[in-house]
């Protein structure tokens, strides 16, 4: 057993694929801080700010095991940033819903342990991703489209492939995700009126496809 502090508030932490590193996500001081997952020594502090040298809280982080890496919702900035850990030398079974065995594989060049930033046209701080992780859905709380759904951004590109027509205030960091006859639908709830927005989902080489059929 073991107690470390992160963080003066804290949002959450994200587990590495391979158990081996945790990032924890901080509304204050404004950064995200990476641990040794197996004796919680302090490894790297990420001071969270951008090009302009604003500071921005992070809502949230998240692991993407296919990518190798860690994904930062934030709060007060329009960027998203991915932190890659290194790649194991064999495939590891990841956490999560990935039951899987996991390929070693990068989609891009960022050395391990360094921010890529990815632009974005509005705050995103509530996150969703497809399966393979290619993809990112994204709401805005206060941005320009608050309220107006949200948007689908490939991370691979930085491009904004898709707006998700979803009225109200979806809550994509609870939304979940399953087959039925033969086609993967979502489900999201909303935050500011009781309903819950069902679609399907298709991803291909021509980006991002959202039907709403209920």
């Amino acid at each position: 057993m073991a107690e470390v502090r992160a963080g003066i508030n804290m949002r959450n932490i994200a587990v590495s694929a391979d158990g081996r590193y945790v990032m924890a996500a901080n509304y204050l001081p404004h950064s995200l801080v990476l641990f040794d997952a197996h004796n919680l020594d302090l490894m790297k502090v990420y001071p969270v700010v951008g090009e302009d040298g604003e500071s921005s809280r992070v809502s949230a982080v998240y692991a993407a095991p296919p990518r190798g890496s860690f994904i930062a919702a934030l709060k007060d900035l329009k960027e998203v940033w991915e932190i890659p850990w290194p790649l194991p030398a064999e495939p590891v079974v990841a956490t999560g819903h990935m039951a899987t065995p996991l390929e070693p594989q990068r989609r891009h060049d960022t050395p391990t342990f360094q921010v890529r930033r990815i632009p974005v046209p509005d705050y995103l701080d509530d996150f969703f991703f497809d399966l393979e992780y290619e993809h990112v859905i994204g709401a805005s709380r206060g941005g320009e489209s608050d309220g107006q759904g949200g948007m689908v951004i490939n991370l691979d590109s930085g491009a904004k492939v898709a707006d998700l027509p979803l009225e109200g205030m979806p809550h994509l960091g609870s939304g979940i995700t399953w087959e039925y006859q033969g086609r993967r639908v979502m489900a999201l709830p909303h935050l500011t009126k009781a309903a819950v927005s069902l679609s399907s989902l298709a991803t291909g080489l021509s980006g991002f496809c959202y039907k709403k059929y209920y």
